[in-house]
């Protein structure tokens, strides 16, 4: 394709003319009120306006305590720790204070 202007070959993908460095435009680029609209702010549409947040976050945190008696190979689950036998909730007890001490 020439160029518009000196009519001199256009390379392969240039933006520019290499004899008389005109700019080349090419036939999809947007013109000037295209180009003038992508800096106005859009209007909202009223659906999107109206729409929930898109997310909505929800944190728990729950203990499970899990025992295995070491004579039968029973597993016991406690949901938290009041549910544990008193020896138990005390050696936890005592294991959480030796951790903090630590920090």
């Amino acid at each position: 394709m020439p160029c518009p202007d000196c009519a001199a070959e256009r390379a392969r993908g240039a933006s520019f003319c290499g004899k008389c460095f005109g700019l080349f435009r090419s036939p999809e680029a947007p013109g000037l009120l295209e180009r003038l609209a992508r800096w106005l702010p859009r209007r909202r549409r009223r659906q999107d306006r109206d729409a929930a947040p898109p997310i909505a976050v929800e944190t728990r945190v729950e203990e499970v305590f899990e025992v295995v008696d070491a004579n039968t190979g029973e597993t016991r689950r406690y949901r938290s720790l009041d549910e544990l036998p008193p020896e138990l909730r005390e050696a936890v007890e005592s294991a959480r204070r030796g951790m903090r001490s630590r920090r």
